[in-house]
């Protein structure tokens, strides 16, 4: 298969050794991950995890920033209408 694929890239496979075989381990890493293997596989196939990730590690600054910005923005509203 990484043959095939290594075919239609260049037209050809390369000779050089290292250059082989750090493409079949990436290939093989590559085909881990896209089965689910390990964390890395599990995180990106199952969006249940990464929802559990976001809920376990806390909102982000940004989201913190939008809240305030809303906060105030209706305490504003709310005592613009007060003195009105």
């Amino acid at each position: 298969q990484l043959d095939l694929v290594l075919q239609d890239i260049h037209g050809e496979i390369p000779q050089n050794p290292k250059v082989r075989a750090a493409l079949e381990r990436l290939a093989s890493i590559m085909e881990k991950v896209d089965s689910g293997k390990g964390t890395l596989g599990q995180l990106i196939n199952d969006p249940s995890i990464a929802q559990s990730l976001k809920g376990l590690l806390g909102s982000s600054p940004r989201d913190n920033y939008v809240k305030d910005m809303l906060r105030e923005t209706l305490q504003k509203s709310g005592q613009q209408k007060g003195s009105k």
